[in-house]
């Protein structure tokens, strides 16, 4: 079966889409044939051109293409800027319910007119210029001018005047340093021996004379400081060394005996009353902890009083949580040894001039003191690191033995990350194993009335036995340390295996 012949149906003469629009130039067009294949996607893209609608039914589209073709005048809508959407145009008067109001309610007041406040603003209003405001600017600007030897038209002044303006100057000067040298010999006639200054004096002398009066007080102060500072660096004993939490009970007491004080000038009194009563507060500063702890503690407010327990036990420190220092930056990862030394005694972080053991940080940092809200957060996964490998050195007797343990066959240290990862990789063996000695000795029953419920946990209220091996295998350690009984009979049990069992299968 052949198909249908192809047939003409309808011609419309189209503008060319991408041309260019010259006034008074024809614009191209081409004939566009419609036939009885032409689909309704052909119609669509073609419409699509010219930016008209591309719904409806195909006659619909082959309607509006048609139309187009005899608009001559829509054709220019082609070269036009798309219009922008005005204000107002989809906002709230448009909506269901603003039409539901007005028709119930009655229309508004057409005639109100809504105010838009400026995004730009003055810091003060302008203020139009007087005519006393005018003279005044005139007057300062030709004595200005004057001064600087030029007329009022901006050209040069005859040599004559500038000579004039030159020797007035210096005579002002001569007359501002014989005012000085009076006021230095009798300050207190001062106002008596010093002219006010008068409306016919230049501007140049008044200004030259504010900067001299300037100078001259700077270096009265400068001599001043520079006299105090003599005067604290002879008296001030030097500072003593910051102390350690850990050694501060057992530091020798500082020298309390008044400090030995030169005679001063009359000129340099103040300044060594000064620097005895800052000479003071150093030796006060520098009494034994206890006497200092106590009375730092009477002067901190209760809201604010943060309280450490450090070493020795049972001693307490207290501080200002408001003046705690952040956190230091330090990172022990490539000085291992560091780490050793410093989490014992430590001048890291000074506080109340005692230098604080990286093991006691965290009853400064934890957010339950109080002092920095996240400074914890940010410190603890590392700090926690630390105590992980600290703990793992406390097993062996001195650094060279914990370096042998954690060394490669060719004498190498380990890197940190490995370090914590064989320490970690070791304790998952050593919980386990804990944990099945532990329910070995019980014969799997950890709640037995023997262990007075040490592998019990209570949350929300309800009570739970340990399933974990690490929790229970820290159970179990700390059972053989608080109960004597069954850590003999754990003891004897052990015996027995050694004795029954053979050590390959043990």
């Amino acid at each position: 079966m052949s198909s249908p012949e192809l047939a003409v149906v309808e011609r419309f003469h189209l503008p060319e889409p991408g041309q260019t629009f010259t006034p008074g130039v024809e614009l191209k067009t081409f004939e566009f044939v419609i036939t009885n294949k032409t689909t309704k996607q052909n119609l669509q893209n073609q419409l699509h051109l010219y930016g008209l609608p591309v719904n409806g039914t195909k006659p619909n589209l082959l309607a509006a293409l048609r139309e187009f073709s005899r608009d001559h005048d829509a054709w220019f809508s082609l070269f036009r800027p798309a219009k922008k959407r005005k204000r107002g145009v989809h906002n709230s008067r448009s909506s269901l319910s603003t039409k539901r109001i007005a028709t119930q309610f009655g229309e508004g007041d057409e005639s109100a007119v809504i105010a838009y406040k400026s995004k730009k603003s003055v810091n003060r209003v302008q203020r139009a210029l007087t005519d006393q405001d005018r003279t005044a600017n005139t007057d300062w600007a030709g004595a200005i001018l004057e001064a600087l030897g030029v007329n009022n038209d901006f050209s040069p002044a005859s040599p004559t005047k500038q000579r004039r303006t030159e020797n007035t100057a210096v005579e002002e000067n001569s007359a501002v340093d014989n005012s000085a040298e009076r006021d230095e010999g009798c300050s207190g006639s001062r106002t008596a021996m010093t002219p006010a200054p008068t409306d016919s004096e230049g501007l140049t002398a008044r200004v030259r004379r504010l900067e001299r009066k300037l100078d001259q007080g700077l270096v009265a102060v400068l001599g001043r400081v520079d006299s105090m500072q003599d005067a604290l660096s002879s008296q001030i004993r030097p500072t003593p060394p910051v102390s350690c939490l850990a050694t501060a009970e057992s530091a020798p007491s500082p020298d309390t005996s008044p400090p030995h004080v030169e005679p001063v000038s009359a000129s340099g009194q103040q300044e060594a009353t000064l620097a005895l009563r800052v000479t003071a507060v150093r030796v006060s500063a520098t009494e034994p902890t206890s006497q200092h702890t106590e009375t730092h503690q009477e002067s901190i407010p209760a809201e604010f009083l943060g309280i450490a327990h450090l070493d020795p036990p049972h001693t307490e420190f207290t501080f200002d949580i408001r003046y705690i220092p952040d956190p230091p930056a330090i990172n022990f990862s490539n000085d291992i040894d560091r780490l050793f030394r410093e989490w014992e005694v430590s001048t890291l972080l000074v506080i109340n001039g005692h230098g604080v053991p990286v093991k006691h940080w965290g009853q400064f940092y934890k957010k339950a003191v109080g002092a920095k809200d996240t400074a914890w957060d940010a410190l603890k996964t590392k700090w926690g690191k630390w105590k992980f490998i600290v703990e793992e050195r406390s097993k062996y007797t001195d650094d060279t033995s914990f370096w042998h343990q954690f060394s490669t066959k060719k004498g190498e240290r380990l890197r940190y990350q490995q370090i914590l990862n064989r320490i970690a990789s070791a304790r998952i063996t050593s919980d386990a194993q804990d944990a099945a000695n532990a329910r070995l000795f019980f014969g799997g029953n950890l709640e037995h009335p023997t262990a007075n419920g040490a592998f019990r946990y209570t949350r929300s209220g309800k009570s739970y036995v340990l399933t974990k091996d690490s929790a229970v295998a820290k159970a179990w350690r700390t059972l053989l340390t608080t109960q004597p009984i069954v850590a003999e009979q754990w003891e004897a049990l052990r015996a027995l295996q050694h004795a029954v069992l053979p050590d390959s299968e043990q």
